[in-house]
């Protein structure tokens, strides 16, 4: 075996152990925050037909948005879910392995990749990349599989058009083509590719001395993957601004404080996280912007500097590599900059998984500029000595304090507990710590253990109200823990408080009805609902039909069977998919002996519902005992 040969082994052994004992704790690690969204509690994972419904997209012409099965429309990070819930059902364990298997190869590739280009200490970059603590979130949290596994084919696809670009081979772009469209059906982020294969071409003309730099034979084969990026986008974008609510987002900043502020420094604080990852928190705190504050502006200055730095290397020395991998890391990093709105932004303007592959360009050019350094100011021999220690310094910290992060992931409450002793104004955490509180309290059968764990979830609930942000979702906590201890009528103020903070909101509607009926104000609930209707209050159709839905009931409730069939009809006309409301609307009907319709509404109920059991169990009795 040739000593290059049996360096590469070596080298690749020791990448492969030394990420696995990085996340070795994850193998232990449950499932955690939007898990149930994206697997265990996600019908299309769990359908027993085909994948049909995963690659689904529909187009809702009422509200003119694009509607999907799962969370969005990411199918191949859903069918791999699909395909595992078959082999290992919810055994999570297994997606755990699968996702660290995928960063390792994605080690790899980038390995692989920065050696092809010729820029020095490959292995080391592949080395930092699969361990560094930012990337945790990425690897140790299930439900970003949808970041590495794009970040696969992102890489694949890099790969594959280096050689297009080398050697001209047109079934190499139909496969890199085609890898593009892969990891943008995992996520969209990866839309940015073009951008970054345009850098890598100027990159490869410039270090081998070719002129011009960049001609359109480099550029028109990049344009159909930059359309099927943008169709992409438009996809997600949609989807966002729908079932992921970013359209229920307000930011309170100007375009021009996002991008002279809010970019830069969301830019710099990604480039900081590489070079100090230490603390690394599932929920960042969450910096006010301020256009009057000077200081604020110091991050533009510092990406302004550096990008002139950079500059000036190209100019006078023909350095491209600093400049076009700060390019990439801001093209990369840009849907998350703060230009567009996010959801996440409710809680923080940055997060760990955003910059899965857009710390790649921090990693490069931090080596690079290091080991600049020291070949310049060290002899040979100790600039061998002083890579070596430095290398072996940097990776071991940074593995132990990715082991250290990943043993969050555990469960649920422990990451919660985790991101509040990191950052105490994790308002979210303070709610879903509540929560979780709340579900123990209800599960335990011992008094005692229950009044204290319904004390602490009210003093987290209480605690997130001093966010303005959190006051809505934290006053329907406090009002479920009231529900919970019986004090209905204080439960009642609280729902209709918290509807009063954010009326859009279709879940306390459904508890204030539920409180104000135990208390035994069914008219007063009734005529709550219908004041809010009156009132013009709500627009959003979910909650309108929500709304109807309750004051439906409340009028079962009082046994006015005809206005309520009439409001539970209006309700599903405004919002056909509305939930848990199809067996009722059946139900209302029997006392009005209108048995007929009751059959045929519960046969229409579709195996795809929540219902559906319950459906069919009372059709059953309904077709024994109707008349």
């Amino acid at each position: 075996m040739a000593p290059a040969t049996r360096r590469d082994l070596i080298g690749l052994l020791i990448l492969v152990a030394a990420t696995l004992l990085t996340y070795l704790p994850a193998m232990n690690n449950g499932f955690v925050w939007d898990d149930d969204l994206w697997l265990t509690e996600n019908r299309a994972v769990h359908s027993p037909g085909d994948l049909a419904a995963i690659w689904q997209l529909d187009y809702n012409s009422e509200t003119g948005e694009l509607q999907s099965p799962t969370t969005q429309y990411y199918p191949l990070v859903f069918s791999s879910f699909w395909i595992e819930n078959r082999i290992w059902g919810l055994a999570p364990a297994g997606y755990h392995a699968v996702n660290i298997v995928l960063h390792i190869l994605n080690a790899l590739l980038i390995w692989l990749i920065v050696r092809r280009l010729g820029i020095a200490g490959a292995w080391l970059i592949a080395a930092i990349f699969a361990v560094h603590p930012v990337h945790v979130e990425s690897v140790a949290w299930i439900t970003q599989r949808r970041n590495i596994l794009s970040g696969f084919f992102y890489l694949l696809a890099v790969w594959s058009y280096l050689d297009f670009e080398a050697k001209r081979r047109w079934w190499r772009y139909g496969l890199t083509f085609g890898l593009l469209v892969c990891a943008l059906l995992s996520k969209t982020v990866t839309a940015t590719l073009p951008f970054a294969l345009l850098f890598l071409v100027i990159f490869v003309r410039r270090q081998g001395g070719r002129s011009p730099w960049l001609r359109w034979r480099d550029l028109w084969p990049l344009l159909p993957m930059l359309l099927a990026g943008i169709i992409a986008g438009v996809v997600t974008a949609n989807l966002e601004q729908g079932a992921a609510g970013a359209k229920t987002l307000t930011m309170d900043t100007s375009l021009v404080e996002r991008l002279f502020i809010l970019v830069p420094s969301t830019f710099a604080f990604y480039a900081g996280k590489i070079i100090w990852p230490f603390p690394v928190v599932f929920i960042y705190p969450k910096w006010l912007v301020d256009a009057g504050n000077p200081v604020q502006y110091l991050p533009l200055l510092g990406v302004l500097a550096a990008l002139a730095g950079t500059a000036v290397a190209w100019r006078r020395w023909g350095k491209t590599g600093p400049l076009l991998l700060l390019l990439f890391s801001g093209v990369t990093l840009a849907p998350a900059l703060g230009l567009f709105n996010v959801y996440f932004f409710r809680y923080s303007y940055v997060a760990d998984h955003w910059q899965y592959l857009g710390s790649l360009g921090f990693i490069v050019l931090l080596t690079g500029l290091v080991g600049h350094l020291g070949r310049r100011y060290l002899s040979v021999e100790h600039f061998k000595i002083f890579s070596l220690t430095i290398s072996v310094l940097v990776l071991a910290t940074l593995s132990i304090s990715s082991y250290r992060q990943a043993l969050a992931y555990r469960d649920a409450e422990t990451l919660w507990r985790d991101t509040l002793d990191k950052n105490p104004t994790a308002w979210i955490a303070l709610n879903n710590l509540g929560r979780i509180e709340a579900q123990q309290a209800l599960a335990t059968q011992d008094a005692k253990q229950k009044n204290e764990l319904l004390r602490e979830s009210k003093t987290h609930f209480e605690l997130a109200m001093v966010f303005p942000e959190a006051r809505p979702e934290a006053c329907n906590n406090l009002a479920n823990i009231a529900f919970l201890q019986q004090d209905f009528r204080k439960a009642s103020r609280l729902y209709k408080e918290a509807i009063r903070l954010q009326p859009t909101d279709p879940g306390p509607y459904t508890n204030l009805r539920q409180a104000m009926t135990a208390s035994g104000q069914v008219a007063q609930a009734a005529e709550f609902f219908e004041s809010i209707l009156r009132e013009g209050l709500v627009q959003e159709n979910l909650t309108r039909a929500e709304i109807l839905h309750q004051l439906a009931r409340a009028q079962a409730d009082q046994r006015l069977f005809e206005k309520a069939a009439a409001n539970a009809d209006l309700a599903v006309e405004i919002y056909p998919s509305l939930p848990n409301i199809q067996v009722f609307r059946a139900m209302v009907l029997l006392p009005l002996q209108r048995y007929q319709e009751a059959i045929r509404l519960l046969k229409e109920v579709s195996p795809e519902n929540g219902e559906y059991i319950a459906a069919r169990v009372s059709l059953a009795r309904l077709l024994a005992t109707c008349p």
